[in-house]
């Protein structure tokens, strides 16, 4: 608590003044403009007419005095002055009146503290506050020890304090090397579904070890460790079968391990090492009735001599944190991780050569654009919530990304629209819960779908290199008639421009064969396929030419999603059967590339384009075919998935498919065959007669 009192011009306040002002109003800050004739006197005399202070220091710089006021740390108890713990201060020099112990003391402290300042420590309340119970105890050095450099870090509990210890072993020379290791219980010690090799799927839940390594070493200095091996991070899994000589192995949040883990873990020290084992066992996060492998290591060894228990003491952990500095925390940690996982995965793939840099800055500019805000009520929430309530979130919350990150994304805002229903339908109960989950998994889904424009062009000129060119003369016969025409026959005839797209190449299209032969009957059905996908994509870029708008695009390159082409599959297999060979193909080889319908306009686009296309194959359609036909082919997409990037709903649905058939029908009336009964003109009544 600081007063700054500031002096004006020549204005002379009395003493009497200034303590009637700070009687007023009570331990909050006050601005008071006087000129102070006696620092000493006036801190004498602030103790004894406010009583309700721990201690108060008065000092000057320039034209400002300030009266500093540190409230009691101990909660729930009113701050009392101790009148014999007085400071003041003439000029630059601070003056401290008290008997020697505490004198000597409260010097000790400024000494620390005023060091820590020096090496760039910034100093928050609570330090302060730690730093009061240490100097009571005349232990106010120790802060030297356990903040030495330049460490700002966040973290100053038992894995800070267990890492800062190995690596001072290592530096010593006492250990060759550190190996860090904490069960992955979070991931329910499943790791397979995320992305990316081992270091990237175990990274999320070490980064506690990796945040304590950077602020003792340095960032910098901890790469280069881990590269020569000095320094080793891995899940406890990995450290089955292995025996560590020579070296200092921390096992954090050991209150997550089994007891069958546990006795693994321990089993592993060699020769010339250290184990340093920390946890917490009123945050165990294994699943009901797993007993925890910290809790049975303590009952089991616990009178072993050469094994030291050390528990935090209540002036060795601050557990006083308010709600308001958990919200704080979860209002700056949460958005960071999920900044940190893609740049880990952006950074690991760029040394590993295996994307171009032109679609890794694609991707983070992408995720970057469509990347989600949590609204700040959520972070208020997650305060409220019970380590039960998160335990139950955590498999919804898993389940809920996994299956949504399992499409192509093009459009993260299409995928988070859905997370309000999955939530609603999952099994968590408390409104609180539901919540805060839709808002993390709406933050954690991404865009998961880029356009890597250096591989297409690469890919292009590949083709290019790797095709013969050809000359021909008008006239001359390139497929004669009743010859299959084959997908090398078919780039060879592209290339030279003589294939067109489908307003260019209509009679490969039902539509369009009025009265002819099917040409597909007569080639590859695998050249047939690629017919028939490729004018989605070349539909796109001749829209671009002219300057259509985006959403119309979006609907040509959407609206037949991923479909499968039933009938060339079949041909293709059928084929295949014939001529005594197993397939070359899968079913997603005859598919659409994709992407699925990002939206309702899409998704309806798509199911009139191919009930137009069916009703034009059958030649004599009936009201009956027609109704069933427009029905299998919605159903067909639905269990097909087609319309889970949208959020076109059953109701709707029922209304296009009514729609499609009144249009239909109006279209095609001359050609549609309606039932008997309903071709029978009306009997007229006698009296019409």
């Amino acid at each position: 608590m600081v007063w700054n009192v500031e002096v004006k011009g020549n204005v002379t306040i009395p003493t009497d003044e200034v303590l009637a002002a700070a009687k007023k109003e009570g331990i909050y800050p006050f601005q008071w403009a006087f000129r102070l004739q006696s620092q000493d006197k006036l801190s004498r005399q602030l103790a004894l007419a406010l009583p309700d202070v721990t201690w108060i220091g008065v000092s000057k710089e320039g034209t400002t005095i300030t009266i500093q006021v540190v409230e009691s740390a101990q909660p729930k108890r009113e701050p009392l002055l101790n009148p014999r713990h007085l400071i003041a201060s003439r000029e630059a020099e601070i003056v401290i009146h008290g008997n020697i112990q505490n004198v000597e003391s409260l010097e000790q402290l400024f000494d620390v503290l005023l060091q820590l300042v020096r090496n760039g420590y910034v100093l928050t309340e609570r330090d302060v506050k730690y730093a009061i119970e240490l100097a009571k105890e005349l232990r106010a050095d120790q802060l030297l020890d356990l903040f030495k450099g330049e460490i700002t870090t966040t973290y100053r509990g038992k894995t800070y304090l267990a890492v800062v210890l190995a690596v001072a072993a290592l530096k010593e020379g006492s250990v060759k090397r550190i190996v860090l290791t904490r069960p992955a219980v979070e991931a329910g010690e499943s790791l397979g579904f995320l992305p990316g090799d081992l270091q990237e799927k175990v990274d999320p839940y070490l980064r506690p070890l990796y945040d304590a390594l950077y602020d003792v070493m340095g960032q910098e200095q901890t790469a280069k460790a881990l590269e020569r091996g000095l320094i080793e991070i891995a899940p406890l899994a990995y450290m089955r079968g292995r025996t560590l000589d020579d070296s200092f192995i921390i096992l954090d949040e050991a209150q997550n391990t089994t007891p069958e883990q546990m006795k693994m873990f321990l089993t592993r020290l060699g020769f010339g090492s250290k184990m340093v084992i920390t946890g917490d066992v009123t945050q165990i996060d294994l699943p009901r009735g797993k007993k925890s492998g910290l809790v049975e290591a303590n009952t089991i060894l616990g009178q072993v001599e050469e094994i030291g228990f050390v528990y935090f003491a209540e002036q060795d952990v601050d557990d006083q944190i308010s709600s308001q500095d958990k919200i704080d925390i979860y209002r700056d940690e949460i958005p960071q991780r999920q900044k940190d996982f893609v740049s880990n995965f952006i950074n690991n793939n760029r040394k590993a050569g295996t994307y171009s840099e032109t679609l890794l800055e694609e991707i983070r500019n992408v995720v970057q654009e469509q990347s989600y805000r949590i609204p700040e009520e959520t972070y208020i929430k997650i305060s409220r919530l019970t380590s039960d309530d998160i335990q139950e979130m955590k498999a919804v919350a898993r389940d809920i990304v996994s299956r949504l990150m399992t499409d192509q994304i093009s459009e993260a805002t299409t995928a988070r629209a859905k997370v309000a229903e999955m939530v609603s339908v999952s099994s968590l109960s408390k409104r609180t819960q539901r919540e805060v989950v839709q808002e993390l998994a709406r933050l954690v889904v991404t865009s998961n779908r880029f356009y890597d424009e250096e591989g297409t062009k690469e890919a292009k000129v590949q083709a290019r290199e790797n095709t013969q060119t050809v000359f021909i003369k008008q006239g001359d016969t390139l497929v004669a008639k009743g010859e299959m025409i084959t997908p090398e026959m078919y780039t060879l005839l592209g290339e030279n421009d003589l294939l067109k797209n489908e307003t260019k190449r209509p009679i490969y299209f039902i539509e369009n064969q009025n009265n002819m032969e099917n040409p597909h009957d007569s080639i590859d059905p695998k050249l047939s396929k690629s017919i028939i996908v490729a004018h989605a994509r070349d539909g796109v870029e001749m829209q671009k030419d002219y300057k259509l708008p985006r959403p119309i695009r979006d609907i040509a390159e959407q609206h037949h999603g991923t479909t499968f082409l039933h009938y060339f599959y079949h041909k293709a297999l059928r084929q295949a059967e014939e001529a005594g060979v197993e397939p070359d193909f899968t079913e997603d080889d005859f598919r659409y590339p994709g992407p699925k319908a990002q939206s309702k306009e899409s998704a309806i686009v798509g199911i009139a384009d191919s009930v137009e296309a069916a009703v034009r194959s059958l030649r004599k359609p009936t009201v009956e075919q027609v109704e069933s036909m427009i029905e299998k082919i919605i159903k067909g997409r639905l269990d097909d998935h087609q319309f889970n990037d949208c959020d076109l709903t059953m109701r709707e649905l029922d209304i296009v498919a009514k729609t499609l058939k009144e249009t239909v029908m109006g279209i095609f009336h001359s050609r549609i065959e309606y039932p008997e009964e309903m071709k029978k003109p009306k009997p007229t009544s006698p009296e019409a007669g």
